[in-house]
């Protein structure tokens, strides 16, 4: 006889009964350690595959460079990112903010 620890209290081998075949049954099977039946199975197949095609049909987010930042050292990492050659303010920032830096760890 196995025991599940519930909170303050412990029960018996728990079952699950309610939402079998279902996505919530499947996790309810997990969480309580029992093995899933074949309809859980299924139905957790059908939730992935459907998740995994409407993730695809969205497609990948598309990032564009915004000189919003120009002229800080954010703007600098900003265009580094966006392998956009650094402006001459940004560039005068990030010397700036390493300098600082660097005087900030020698003192």
């Amino acid at each position: 006889m196995a025991y599940a620890y519930k909170g303050t209290k412990f029960e018996d081998d728990p079952i699950v009964t309610n939402g079998c075949g279902t996505y919530a049954g499947y996790r309810a099977h997990l969480r309580s350690g029992e093995d899933t039946c074949r309809d859980c199975k299924d139905a957790a197949n059908s939730y992935w595959r459907e998740n995994y095609e409407q993730r695809k049909r969205r497609g990948r987010k598309v990032f564009e460079f915004n000189p919003d930042k120009c002229g800080t050292n954010a703007g600098y990492a900003r265009h580094y990112f966006y392998k956009v050659p650094a402006c001459e303010p940004c560039r005068r920032a990030a010397a700036q903010y390493m300098a600082d830096r660097r005087a900030k760890r020698t003192a």
